[in-house]
């Protein structure tokens, strides 16, 4: 399973999503959203779907053959080619820019993010051992704050170990993973 698949939406999109349209074959780059209200996850996967069709028109409109999967994430079916990679990462690179701009850093949080993120953190949780997965006791707030900003984050989908796709799937469909 590959680290986007680990780490929250939330992470993703403050480390990982720059990188999110650099998927070669049919490997998902994104990991799907939520949160633990459903209004406020209706939310959430409207920013994440508006910014993958966003990047996936973009993509298209560079001349590229991407395809969001299941997952949300962003793939060109059939792989790209070796020798065209380096021109697909500066394509993504150009069309993540100013999509970019809007996600917010870490360092840009308030204190009501950091709780609400923490918040999220927790419910997904408790969905995540209500589906079998052995999450321990998350740490507390003050705790959660400085591992994320450190080295050490505590996530939620950090337990879920290594699951074949259908069960990586159904998981974030039950239990999607949370972001602000």
């Amino acid at each position: 399973m590959s680290l986007s698949r680990l780490l929250p939406a939330f992470a993703v999109a403050l480390f990982v999503l720059p990188l999110g349209g650099c998927a070669t074959g049919n490997s998902p780059t994104a990991p799907s959203t939520t949160t633990s209200s459903p209004s406020a996850a209706s939310q959430v996967s409207a920013r994440d779907r508006d910014y993958q069709q966003a990047l996936l028109a973009c993509l298209q409109d560079a001349g590229w053959d991407v395809e969001i999967d299941t997952d949300g994430g962003i793939y060109v079916p059939g792989g790209i080619p070796n020798a065209q990679f380096s021109d697909y990462l500066e394509a993504a690179a150009t069309c993540e820019e100013p999509l970019n701009a809007s996600i917010p850093q870490l360092a840009d949080l308030s204190p009501g993010q950091w709780s609400e993120q923490y918040g999220l953190e927790v419910a997904t949780a408790e969905c995540l051992r209500a589906a079998g997965i052995d999450v321990p006791a998350a740490p507390s707030e003050q705790s959660f704050i400085e591992r994320y900003q450190g080295s050490e984050p505590w996530t939620s989908y950090g337990f879920v170990g290594a699951v074949d796709e259908s069960t990586w799937a159904r998981l974030n469909s039950s239990c999607p993973q949370p972001a602000l």
